[in-house]
């Protein structure tokens, strides 16, 4: 947690320091990710008898990043999104007393939800889907029963899935190596096949991290705000969205 020297008081600041946050800790999971994804690589190619190639068996890049792409997808976004509610928890992460579009937006559409969901625009749909406030998801938090923790656990791991297999790095990949095939350079040496792998999973992870983290603080700045119209202040509003979400019929946002 900030000293009381350091914390951010304004809303200014605590922008600021939300800012550098989210890029520090999606950066820091890009690292680690690529980290990892080097240390499998070496073990996957490191016999004499391998032979990297793009699409061929048994040693095929693509495969493999199809699979790191899932994989990573998944543990990126339920990690990442644990961390960042604890931080809130443990007050290293600050949510933000302003209104900001982003967090404006979810907070209306979680709060009001439409009648007829194909009426929706596009940007609101996502934001339903993508951006949910965060006592809605956090499915680590102490205090739920088993069986919304269970609910809500489903609920991230099915985001996280769909998450994984939309990754545009993927496709980039598959159309680069379809273009080395057709140029003949379809086989590629070990160390090249394990750098492939440590750069593609160090900038998945950075960017799954980045949205994640993103996310996850609209919704908390979000769940700040149903706190504020609900008079119960910045730092209450994540603790009163169980008990007061029935009585919000009658606020005014």
């Amino acid at each position: 947690m900030p000293s009381s020297k350091t914390s951010p008081t304004t809303d200014a600041q605590k922008r600021g320091y939300m800012a550098v946050y989210v890029c520090i800790r999606s950066l820091a999971t890009g690292i680690v990710s690529g980290g990892i994804n080097y240390g499998i690589a070496f073990l996957m190619y490191s016999s004499p008898n391998a032979r990297p190639h793009a699409f061929l068996f048994p040693s095929t890049i693509i495969g493999d990043l199809f699979i790191t792409a899932v994989v990573q997808g998944v543990l990126v976004w339920l990690i990442t999104s644990a961390s960042v509610y604890a931080d809130f928890r443990s007050e290293i992460a600050v949510p933000l007393s302003a209104t900001p579009n982003l967090a404006k937006r979810v907070f209306i559409m979680h709060q009001r939800p439409q009648t007829n969901p194909s009426t929706l625009t596009l940007i609101n749909r996502v934001l339903l889907k993508w951006a949910p406030l965060q006592s809605e998801t956090d499915a680590f938090q102490r205090s739920i029963s088993n069986e919304k923790r269970r609910s809500r656990f489903k609920c991230t791991l099915s985001l996280a899935f769909q998450s994984a297999l939309w990754s545009l790095l993927v496709y980039v990949a598959t159309s680069v190596a379809v273009i080395y095939t057709w140029l003949g350079m379809g086989y590629y040496e070990r160390v090249t096949a394990f750098w492939i792998k440590a750069v593609f999973g160090g900038v998945c992870g950075a960017l799954s991290g980045l949205v994640v983290c993103s996310l996850v603080v609209a919704g908390a700045e979000a769940d700040a705000l149903l706190g504020l119209a609900l008079g119960l202040g910045v730092d209450s509003g994540v603790a009163s969205i169980e008990t007061c979400r029935d009585s919000f019929e009658t606020c005014v946002v």
